[in-house]
């Protein structure tokens, strides 16, 4: 007879219980949108104002570097192009960003001081297009 009630108020816990679990399971679900889809950054150059590939040529500019860094001055990243591409995509995560750029000769040295690009913003599924000049009194 003991153990018929020990059953039996097992029972009634249990099904007190699995009552608590239906009145969660109808509560409604959270849906969590994802906003962290990569932008595209687009970094367009010229030198003294014009994109003409003999201008990275008679300048000995191979290369341009593009040094991002994040706000709190950690390196997201460092990309090379070719001087004479003119533009860049770069794909990022949203996020404040602050990045430098320089031309780079063939085996990799500075030709050029060093182009800061303005703090910049990126929200996640936008583009950004950033364009920069390096003026001929910036190359040695």
């Amino acid at each position: 007879m003991i153990r018929k009630l020990v059953l039996a108020a097992t029972a009634v816990v249990l099904s007190a219980s699995a009552t608590a679990c239906t009145i969660h399971a109808e509560t409604p679900d959270l849906v969590i949108e994802d906003s962290s889809s990569d932008s595209t950054l687009v970094v367009q150059w010229s030198i003294d104002g014009i994109t003409d590939d003999e201008d990275c040529f008679r300048a000995d500019a191979q290369k341009i570097q593009i040094s991002i860094d994040d706000m709190d001055g950690i390196e997201v990243g460092t990309y090379l192009r070719s001087c004479s591409a003119f533009e860049t995509s770069i794909s990022l995560p949203p996020g404040r960003y602050e990045a430098f750029a320089v031309m780079l000769d063939g085996d990799g040295r500075p030709r050029t001081t060093e182009v800061e690009v303005d703090p910049f913003r990126l929200y996640g599924d936008d583009s950004l297009t950033i364009p920069l000049d390096f003026p001929l009194d910036s190359f040695f």
